[in-house]
């Protein structure tokens, strides 16, 4: 229905430049539903749209903020209050056009345009203030490192299939290559398995929105993603390396801890080929 509205207002103003360039300032232009549905009563229309757009924009801020599981009432502000900027923004800059004499075209082009930057210039600042608290501002960990479900209420599960589509979503690196990368992150410096997997063109795993899993799944959970992706890499015949030195981090508690442990019980043994390691079986 509000997109019906939308439409139908899109078609007028279209209608209204037409007329406008061949001079004809004096006949409305055709609203399909104003002057079909409603008989041309503008205020029945008017109120009747209002109704659409606030609820269909209650919908948005209302479903982010529950699939983030931040507060109803941050999202609904922000979002009331980016609209109202850029609303106020086009309407400002229509007046602006209009005190300089612009053409009823020329207002309306330039508002929208003014609204649209306004629009894209809110949501990136939302995005990184995280103001309205859809997007974690924490960086996601990577591989490797060790997570506490201390303080946490774990109750979500994946299924098989959802942890092999996150696994491929995990997966980073060159789409054809020809070997995988393990290890620890260590601060993303020059002994990542990271900055390793991207030195030798291999794949690695990079669990996206990190932050927001753990706060819903337990680690044994996000373990099954880790495992799908291992289960992908290894039958794929991908060569496997390890940035870091296996016999350090076996029993530690980390993922990486895990995935030696998984290489092992799938009968591989680990080997130094120069500054890493290779698994072989």
């Amino acid at each position: 229905c509000t997109m019906a509205y939308g439409l139908s207002n899109y078609i007028e103003a279209a209608g209204s430049i037409f007329l406008g360039l061949d001079g004809n300032i004096e006949t409305s232009a055709f609203n399909p539903i104003r002057d079909t549905l409603f008989c041309g009563n503008q205020m029945v229309y008017d109120i009747t749209g209002s109704i659409l757009t606030t609820t269909s924009t209650l919908v948005v801020p209302v479903g982010g903020a529950l699939k983030a599981g931040t507060s109803i009432t941050r999202a609904l502000a922000v979002h009331f209050g980016k609209t109202a900027l850029s609303t106020g923004v086009t309407y400002g800059v229509n007046k602006v056009g209009e005190h300089y004499g612009w053409s009823e075209s020329e207002r309306f082009w330039a508002g929208v345009g003014a609204g649209v930057v306004t629009g894209i210039a809110t949501q990136t600042v939302d995005k990184h203030y995280n103001l309205s608290g859809y997007y974690s501002s924490v960086r996601p960990p990577r591989s490797g490192v060790k997570i506490s479900d201390e303080g946490r209420s774990k109750t979500n599960k994946f299924t098989s299939e959802e942890a092999e589509e996150f696994a491929f979503k995990s997966t980073k690196g060159k789409a054809k290559a020809d070997s995988v990368a393990l290890g620890k992150y260590a601060d993303g410096g020059p002994n990542s398995y990271t900055k390793v997997a991207e030195s030798m063109d291999a794949q690695y795993f990079d669990l996206d929105n990190w932050d927001e899993l753990a706060s819903q799944y337990s680690a044994d959970e996000i373990w099954k993603v880790n495992e799908k992706f291992l289960d992908i890499q290894t039958s794929s015949g991908r060569d496997i390396y390890l940035s870091h030195n296996p016999a350090d981090y076996i029993g530690d508690g980390s993922f990486f801890s895990k995935e030696l442990q998984y290489l092992l019980d799938s009968g591989y043994t680990f080997i130094k080929e120069g500054d890493v390691w290779r698994a072989t079986r």
